[in-house]
């Protein structure tokens, strides 16, 4: 018989570790971020990340029953690689997102000579045109996020996946300036 203790971020509350003891270690009493538990662990046919306690702590399953280690190990390394992959992933969504915010920012001064100019014409003319290249930015945008969440499903593909947008559309999309 071991006592294995699962050990918990205290931030998420996520499990950070499983660390199979002998016996109890000394002075180690159950707190909100370790558990510990007695089970009958044997490392010859269970792989120790694969083992999970139950969600009221009182119970150790393992995640793969009825395969090997070295098949724990792989469906383990799988789940692992893909959390990774889904981290980046959503890593990538945000340097997307963000050349959006600064392409906008880009528009200040644009945007204070269109509304003099506005006023002195009489008109909206130059506004509006700054309103569409907002929404053709925030279009273009939106293309290649959707691009990428929808082509890209290993990391391999995300590590060639160009993620600037921006200078292409700027490219052929100049900042809208006023005289």
């Amino acid at each position: 018989m071991a006592f294995l203790i699962f050990r918990y971020n205290q931030d998420d509350g996520k499990l950070t570790s499983v660390t199979p003891y002998d016996e109890i270690p000394y002075g180690f009493e159950n707190q909100d971020n370790a558990v510990g538990i007695e089970y009958d662990y044997d490392p010859e046919t269970e792989f120790i990340s694969a083992l999970v306690l139950s969600e009221d702590k009182t119970t150790v399953t393992n995640k793969y029953p009825e395969k090997t280690v070295e098949e724990q190990k792989e469906l383990w390394q799988q789940e692992i690689d893909q959390a990774v992959f889904s981290h980046n992933l959503n890593i990538c969504v945000g340097i997307i997102k963000s050349q959006v915010r600064v392409l906008i920012e880009k528009l200040r001064f644009s945007e204070l000579r269109a509304v003099e100019l506005d006023a002195l014409n009489g008109n909206n003319d130059n506004q509006i045109t700054l309103a569409r290249w907002r929404v053709a930015v925030r279009d273009a945008n939106n293309a290649h996020e959707q691009l990428l969440l929808s082509s890209v499903t290993t990391q391999e593909q995300l590590d060639q996946f160009n993620l600037n947008w921006s200078e292409k559309f700027l490219s052929e999309n100049p900042v809208p300036e006023f005289d």
